[in-house]
């Protein structure tokens, strides 16, 4: 299994989360995103992602964990304030 971290900035535009890094990836990868802002509010969605269209809202601290998405699954995020959150990819 190979595994890739990174830190991603985040604002009030969209911002791609899950990027295809070209690895040598079949079909799909698994990856986890926390809130690391210590008082932020992430919204996770697709590109039109906002803070009242969104899937998911991670609280300062959550985390939020997706299983056999496609390496280039469209996983945007915005923030109540500029943030930061943590990614960790994993795939075969």
């Amino acid at each position: 299994m190979n595994i890739q971290h990174g830190h991603v900035n985040l604002s009030s535009t969209p911002t791609q989360i899950l990027i295809d890094n070209g690895d040598e990836v079949q079909y799909s990868v698994s990856f986890s995103v926390q809130n690391i802002d210590p008082t932020a509010l992430v919204y996770i969605g697709t590109n039109g992602v906002s803070d009242t269209t969104y899937g998911i809202r991670l609280a300062p601290g959550a985390v939020a964990s997706f299983e056999n998405v496609s390496r280039s699954a469209p996983f945007y995020a915005v923030s109540s304030g500029e943030s930061t959150v943590a990614v960790m990819r994993m795939y075969s």
